[in-house]
């Protein structure tokens, strides 16, 4: 959360500029997933999210070098939100 210097009001679009800057492209709008990336709908838990990010997993490269410790909990705890998008699907007639 930045705050806005001429207005004083803070913000929450950092971590969705985040992931669609930087996770989109493989991972889908929402983390539902692509022929490029695995879906991000079945992690709920920031700090292995987190991990992944900083370290890696698979094809995935690192972002510990792109991206600060904060930048990388706020998306994070963004992209854990992407689990109830399958729960609320799945209750869906």
């Amino acid at each position: 959360i930045r705050d806005v210097a001429v207005t004083g009001v803070q913000t929450c679009a950092l971590p969705i500029s985040l992931y669609t800057q930087t996770c989109a492209g493989c991972h889908g709008a929402r983390g539902e997933g692509t022929e490029r990336g695995a879906s991000l709908r079945k992690e709920r838990d920031p700090a292995k999210i987190g991990t992944v990010i900083t370290q890696g997993r698979g094809q995935m490269q690192s972002f510990n070098a792109q991206l600060s410790g904060e930048e990388i909990t706020q998306l994070a705890t963004y992209i854990s939100t992407f689990a109830d998008l399958s729960r609320a699907a799945a209750r869906s007639p």
